[in-house]
């Protein structure tokens, strides 16, 4: 866990805290993806579409909202 005056220099700058599950779930889908060999933006443009869609189909709309807050970006998914 970051020092709180880590985490407070980080808010100050506009960067928001995101929860360890979201982060844990990110770094999970990237480990995959590198594993595969495959490029990042997989996560963004198909991934994260394909499972949002999934997530309100099996357990509903109000679901998603949290869902939708899991990073995939090129920085935590590097080829």
């Amino acid at each position: 866990m970051r020092p709180l005056s880590s985490v407070l220099a980080l808010e100050r700058i506009g960067m928001e805290k995101i929860s360890q599950p979201l982060v844990k779930a990110s770094y999970k889908v990237a480990y995959n993806i590198m594993s595969k060999k495959k490029h990042h933006t997989i996560a963004k443009n198909l991934i994260k579409p394909c499972f949002l869609e999934m997530v309100v189909l099996v357990i509903g709309k109000k679901q998603k909202d949290k869902i939708t807050e899991i990073p995939f970006s090129s920085s935590t998914i590097l080829n």
